[in-house]
């Protein structure tokens, strides 16, 4: 893991002292934690094995991936006093966001927030529709997918750096949120990105709101000192098309808090 770069400006506050800081990092393949069994669950294999000849395929997939995969993560911590969340919006200083209100009661009590993103690189999005130009649309699909499972592990690591910032100062993390899940339009990726410097982690936009390269995950996490981080509940998100999804979508709890 190589820290690129680290910006940082002191505000202080009655409790603790929250700075404002942007860190940068480039990740090796070794810091990150991946799985091939949700790839497999993934794919539709329920029990995470898949036959012959798929699972020598994938297996030779992953590992011909980690020459095209440039992993880079990074997040800019909003100092306490700049977040602020009521039913159905969240506001970051002076840009508000409409999350719809489960993404909102969960966050509630934050104060401070992390906007964070993860990228495995424009090489990877190369490499990865090569095969669907070639006429193999099925190592093309398991290719997304791993895809897939390095940008939200790059996620899982970035989250754990989000959280143990804010143990330095006696405060809690939320869940990760991400624009287009959960009912926040992807589209306010425009107003998260204008938090952060251009081209962080490599990653830009187009006029649609997707990111660049393809496998990019971005979103925001709540800090406070009453944060809570509870357990993921796909039932709870009417996403149908999540490749971690593991029950029915649409089965919306009304009490998330």
């Amino acid at each position: 893991m190589q820290l690129f770069c680290t910006t940082g400006y002191h505000y202080k506050f009655r409790k603790s002292r929250m700075h404002d800081i942007t860190e940068l990092f480039s990740l090796k393949i070794s810091d990150v934690k991946t799985d091939p069994i949700t790839i497999k669950k993934a794919m539709g294999y329920r029990g995470g094995k898949a036959p012959q000849p798929f699972d020598d395929l994938l297996r030779s997939l992953i590992q011909e991936a980690q020459n095209y995969i440039n992993l880079q993560a990074g997040y800019r911590i909003l100092p306490r006093g700049s977040a602020h969340a009521e039913t159905g919006w969240v506001r970051l200083n002076e840009t508000v966001f409409k999350t719809d209100k489960l993404i909102s009661s969960r966050l509630k009590k934050m104060d401070a927030a992390a906007i964070f993103t993860t990228s495995v690189g424009h090489e990877f999005d190369t490499w990865s529709r090569r095969f669907f130009e070639d006429g193999d649309p099925v190592s093309g699909y398991m290719v997304d997918l791993i895809g897939s499972e390095y940008a939200e592990a790059a996620a899982d690591w970035i989250e754990l750096r989000i959280i143990e910032k804010a143990k330095q100062h006696t405060l809690n993390c939320s869940n990760r949120y991400s624009p287009g899940y959960c009912g926040w339009s992807v589209a306010e990726q425009h107003k998260l990105f204008g938090f952060l410097p251009e081209n962080f982690c490599g990653i830009s936009l187009t006029e649609t709101a997707l990111m660049l390269p393809i496998k990019s995950v971005s979103g925001i996490i709540g800090i406070g000192p009453e944060m809570i981080k509870k357990d993921y509940q796909c039932k709870i998100c009417t996403l149908d098309n999540c490749y971690k999804r593991n029950t029915k979508p649409g089965n919306k709890q009304t009490n998330a808090a």
